[in-house]
């Protein structure tokens, strides 16, 4: 199992990425640059876990959490 984790740098996590990884938790925002950059294809994704999710809903940002989760 693998994790690639928001804190890391995106050079590092792109590599796992390439790799193939059975986990990976990460901020909306990062998650949606690896899918935009083509490094994480969502076709696979059986489980999805965003994290600081429950923070953006706290700030209104509802609509953010729906398009990724689309």
């Amino acid at each position: 199992m693998h994790v690639a984790v928001g804190t890391h740098p995106t050079t590092s996590q792109r590599a796992a990425l390439a790799g193939g990884m059975n986990v990976v938790v990460g901020t909306p925002g990062r998650l949606a640059a690896h899918l935009a950059a083509g490094y994480l294809d969502a076709q696979w994704l059986h489980t999805l876990v965003l994290d600081e999710a429950d923070a953006l809903l706290d700030l209104g940002f509802e609509e953010v959490v729906e398009r990724r989760l689309e």
